[in-house]
């Protein structure tokens, strides 16, 4: 049973995953149990980025489940804490600006972004036996009241530069934690559709036509046609050809 019992308050640590997959190594944890720090002093993203921080200013955690799912299927691990994030910004948004709440949405494959910002990363690692998702360890930034950014990121945006005042971080992260529970029980009882179709309703830039960076550094314009339990996103270019692209392959070109 999944619950939001079981979490673990840090001041510190060097990776709330690294922590979670250490101690997962010395005991079996409750599905569900998540490490919730103040600071990160490695906090690593998707394909080895690192993840800046102001110690105390935002929502740094990480969560353990064992979904026992096919590999093909790991891509709804990425939706459903993307869509726990965004679920969670809109409510603590919309009382001070309805009309910015929309605005927030998912940046394939699972960044947050509000307009043309980003506001949270994720990064999902899972231990995989016989071609099986076993354990996943799903880690997350959400900038929450950080103003002052330093890192060579182009495009950071906080909570509190949106609707000009400070949240309370760890009502937040029991927000988003709770969204996450929820979440993943739509999992287990195999309502993946529903979960896909929330997801595409909730994409960035989800219809018309916009630029996209390839890997070898050429710009074309494609719209999204879709997105494969793989993670693999399916543009349509403008002469209507189709083509699929995993992570790394393609870029959005941002304005």
């Amino acid at each position: 049973m999944v619950t939001a019992c079981n979490i673990v308050y840090l001041d510190e640590t060097d990776s709330t995953n690294r922590y979670l997959q250490d101690l997962s190594q010395q005991e079996k944890l409750e599905e569900g149990t998540s490490v919730f720090t103040l600071h990160q002093t490695f906090g690593r993203g998707l394909c080895g980025n690192s993840w800046e921080s102001e110690k105390g200013k935002n929502v740094l955690f990480s969560s353990i489940f064992y979904p026992d799912m096919p590999v093909s299927n790991q891509f709804y691990l990425s939706e459903i804490i993307s869509l726990s994030i965004l679920q969670a910004l809109r409510k603590n948004t919309e009382p001070f600006d309805k009309n910015a709440a929309p605005e927030f949405s998912i940046k394939w494959p699972n960044d947050i972004y509000w307009r043309e910002k980003k506001i949270a990363g994720i990064l999902i690692e899972n231990t995989v036996v016989d071609n099986r998702i076993v354990q996943s360890i799903i880690g997350a930034g959400v900038n929450i009241n950080q103003e002052d950014f330093k890192s060579s990121a182009p495009n950071p945006v906080s909570l509190k530069q949106i609707i000009g005042t400070e949240s309370d971080i760890r009502n937040v992260f029991i927000q988003i934690i709770t969204n996450l529970y929820r979440n993943y029980i739509r999992i287990l009882r195999d309502e993946l559709n529903l979960i896909h179709s929330i997801y595409m309703d909730n994409l960035f830039r989800k219809s018309g036509l916009h630029p996209f960076l390839s890997k070898e550094k050429e710009i074309f314009y494609a719209s999204v046609k879709g997105i494969y339990p793989s993670g693999a996103l399916v543009l349509e270019s403008e002469d209507k050809k189709e083509r699929a692209f995993m992570f790394k392959e393609v870029e959005f070109v941002l304005e």
